[in-house]
């Protein structure tokens, strides 16, 4: 499962000719989220939550993909706010609460200049405060 989102990551990165692409991992909801910033000012995100034995009662074999967060990004390729919705669980229960991020690249935050590869850091808060690190590739 993670290898689909990699492979998406690196799919909008290359072919939507963003100036920058962020793939971030939330250890706390066992899922990840990818940012796609075309023009440095505003962007996308969306992501999702993985897991080997949903729904019950059945146990699959290889992890099932659940896409439950969508949203904008506003900001450039060192500092970003991102906000959108998020729901805790899509398939059964569609309520939707606010998904708000602040998203950090910090080695291009202090240093001030644009390197090809960064971390990527994210602060998430939607029914309580996650935290994701991640990477992020930028076009030059």
């Amino acid at each position: 499962m993670k290898t689909t989102f990699v492979i998406l990551f690196l799919f909008l990165f290359h072919t939507g000719k963003s100036q920058s692409s962020d793939l971030l991992f939330v250890p706390q909801q066992n899922s990840l989220v990818i940012t796609f910033n075309p023009n440095n000012i505003i962007g996308l995100y969306g992501g999702g939550f993985f897991t080997t034995s949903f729904p019950q009662p059945y146990t699959y074999t290889t992890p099932f993909t659940i896409i439950n967060r969508l949203g904008l990004s506003v900001g450039n390729n060192k500092l970003a706010i991102m906000g959108g919705i998020y729901s805790q669980n899509p398939l059964y229960d569609l309520q939707f609460k606010p998904d708000i991020w602040l998203k950090v690249n910090p080695i291009r935050f202090l240093t001030r200049k644009n390197t090809i590869f960064d971390l990527s850091l994210g602060m998430n808060y939607s029914d309580n405060i996650r935290w994701g690190i991640g990477l992020s590739i930028m076009r030059w």
